[in-house]
Formats: C-alpha cells, structure tokens, sequence
C-alpha cells in the first residue's frame, strides 16, 4: 500500500512538473502555429517557391491598456524568431519602411492595393510583408496578423486568442533573456578622459601630452541579479595632471676635458606639466533598471587605486617630435632624463551613470557619464632642480598637490556569457 502511494505520487509530481514545463513556453507555441498556418496558406496553389523575403512590419495596439504597445513589440520579436527559423521565408531589414508606409499614407487594412504594394518591394526588396495587430479585450489580447505578397497583394491572416496575465509573464520572461540569464561578462572600456582640475592650461594645446584619462581598459563582470551586477578591472592611464603657467630650473653639467673638470651651470624657466603614466585597478557596484527587452538604465559606485609613474617637463620652444622634446634640456624624470623617477599612488572614487542596449542576446554597447573624485600629493623633494620652495612643507618635503576629480564620458562594449 505504502509503495503504490508512493509511485502514484511519483507519477502526479512528474505530470505537474511535465504540465509546468508544456505551459511556459504556450505563447511561443500558439504564434509558431499561427505562423505554420500563415506559411502553409501563402505557399497553397505554387508550384515552385523560392525562398521569400518577408519584412515583419510594427505590429499596431489598439486599445492600448498601459501594455499593449510593449507587447506588440514582444509579438514581433516572437514571430520574427519563428520566421527566422523558417524554410519558406528569409527576414529583411524594415529599416525605412514604416517611413515609407507614412509617406504614402497607406493604413494597414489598405495595404493590399497593388499599386502601392509593389512599390513597396520593389525599394526595399520584400516579396512578403507581415502585419499585425493587437488588442486588450477583457482578460485576453486578440491578435490579428496578416501575411501579404507584394506584388499582387493577396492576403492569408491568422487570429489568436492569448491569455493577458500569461502574455505579461512571457513578456517579462522574454525581456530578462538579454539580461537576467548572464552570470559573468567581460566589457572593453573606451577612451574615458577626465576634464577637471587636472587639465592642461590653453598654453599647453600644442603640448604632446594630453588631458588625463584612461585609453584602455577590461572589466570583468558578475550579475547576480537582474537589477545588480560587481565589477573588477584593470584600466591604462595617462596624460598631464598639473601644468604650471611657469617654472624655474638650474642644473650643472659636469664634464671632464683633458685633465680639467668643468662646471657648466645652466638656468630658466618656463612652462612646465607633469606628465603620468600607469593603470589603475577598479571595483563598481552596478544597479540596473531594465526599460525594456534591449534597453537598460544604470547606476554605478566605485573605487579605482591609480600606481602611476611621474615626469616632468619643460614646454619646448619650437615643435619637435614627441622623442625629441623627452630629450630636451630640463626635460623629465628617471632614467635618461634629468632627476630621479617619481612615482605616486592614490585612491578615486567613481560615480557614474549611464545606458546599455543589446546588439543582441549577448553582445551590448554602453555609454556612461558621471564624476571621478580624487586628490593625490606627488613627492617631488628629489628634483632640486626645480623651484618648488612654495610646496615645502617646512621639513624639506616637497609635496606637489594634483587634483584627479573632473567630469567623464566613455563608451564600452560588453559580452556576456
């Protein structure tokens, strides 16, 4: 007795599971048979038929109920999935053709009229157009859709009867399967430069170096949810963080000739900047607002420790090439320059907001806009050369304040898998 219980048990939760399962994807099955039907009614009486190229045109809602515009368009992407999949037809771009439709002022119910029609495929090479329509009646959405050829404009048409709460949970489901469903992702980030404090002055446009910023980056992200998603990376930085109107330096060559040692002391002034180079490790919080099946909003809070390399230099005289105004006189910091290498640390915090749409299920461009906060004291006590007396903190340090905050703009491209 207890076996039996328990094998019929068995049996009913292996039906409710089976039942569950035939019941998400009903939507999807009642528009692949309206578009067998449609397929089977348009090829009836051709003996040869090549394959067609059909144009899935915006679907019209009438009687819009606050969601019958979004559906509509969730009713495209379903049947232009079908169809994609389909023997008899290869989908084409509708780019321009609702223009068109506009221009000639043709309704949907009048578009079999031959004339106009054929016009219509003849520009953008359709020898079928699929039309649509969609309407909230009660708890239900009635959906008409239309198959028409355009070169003689005979119309096949299929109706469905959808259940309203079950077409909003397909549609749901169907927006999240751009998002939701990506565990981890890997974005490239573009040029991202900082325009603030640390900018170059107008006297240094013609300077090789440039604003500060970031040329290149790789970002690895984790979403554990569809409204929030972590990221870490890695970002290259570089450009001028502090330009001075007008620096003094005096240096001494010293050089031997035969058995005498001469002094040579050498003084000026000039523009100067100081120019970094290095990267930058990131951590972002993302939180994401989906507007729709492609589109989404964000938010973003950051933190990226910058290691970057200092250097200095003098604003040559006359234009050189970049190589050549490194080796200028008074030029630079480190190896084969003048003055020891400096180098400096600091933490900016990232405030950020911005938009993704999906290219498609896994690919999505980006662009975000927000504020860098960040300061940073670079030590430059070893560069005696220069006159930094105004930066002494009084214990023969020398510390040179750079200012990293300033307004960002960059695009990305991510992957998600």
């Amino acid at each position: 007795m207890e076996k039996r219980v328990l094998m019929w048990a068995f049996v009913w939760g292996l039906c409710s599971i089976t039942t569950v399962f035939s019941q998400e994807g009903d939507i999807e099955h009642a528009v692949r048979r309206a578009a067998e039907g449609l397929s089977r009614a348009y090829m009836e009486g051709r003996d040869e038929l090549f394959r067609q190229n059909l144009s899935i045109m915006t679907f019209e809602a009438v009687g819009d109920d606050g969601h019958s515009r979004a559906v509509s368009r969730t009713l495209e992407d379903i049947f232009g999935t079908v169809f994609s999949r389909s023997t008899v037809f290869s989908l084409v771009e509708r780019r321009g053709m609702e223009q068109l439709l506009e221009e000639q002022r043709l309704q949907l119910m009048g578009i079999t009229e031959s004339d106009s029609t054929v016009d219509l495929g003849n520009i953008k090479n359709a020898h079928a157009l699929l039309l649509g329509s969609v309407n909230a009646v009660g708890d239900s959405y009635r959906v008409n859709v239309r198959l028409v050829e355009v070169e003689t404009g005979e119309m096949v048409s299929e109706s469905l009867v959808l259940d309203r709460s079950e077409m909003l949970e397909t549609k749901r489901r169907l927006d999240m399967e751009y998002i939701s469903a990506m565990g981890v992702g890997i974005s490239i980030l573009g040029m991202d430069l900082v325009y603030g404090g640390n900018s170059p002055s107008l006297d240094f446009n013609d300077f090789s170096t440039t604003v500060f910023g970031r040329p290149f980056g790789v970002e690895y992200k984790y979403r554990p949810a569809t409204w929030l998603m972590f990221g870490v990376g890695i970002e290259t930085y570089g450009g001028t963080v502090r330009s001075f109107e007008s620096m003094s330096y005096q240096y001494e060559y010293k050089f031997d000739y035969g058995d005498e040692s001469i002094t040579l002391t050498e003084e000026g002034e000039g523009p100067f900047v100081l120019y970094a180079e290095g990267y930058g490790l990131l951590a972002n919080s993302y939180f994401v607002w989906p507007m729709s099946r492609r589109f989404s909003l964000f938010a973003s809070l950051g933190v990226e420790y910058l290691i970057l390399d200092i250097e200095g230099y003098f604003h040559p005289d006359v234009e050189e090439t970049a190589a050549e105004e490194k080796k200028a006189i008074g030029n630079g910091f480190g190896l084969d320059e003048f003055g020891p290498q400096e180098w400096g640390t600091a933490p900016v915090y990232r405030l950020r907001a911005g938009f993704e749409w999906f290219l498609s299920p896994r690919a999505a461009f980006s662009l975000k806009a927000g504020w860098d906060f960040g300061r940073m004291e670079i030590n430059l006590t070893r560069q005696w050369h220069l006159d930094l007396a105004e930066y002494d903190d009084g214990n023969g340090n020398v510390r040179v304040p750079v200012d990293l905050s300033g307004f960002t703009i960059a695009p990305s491209i991510s992957v998600y898998f």
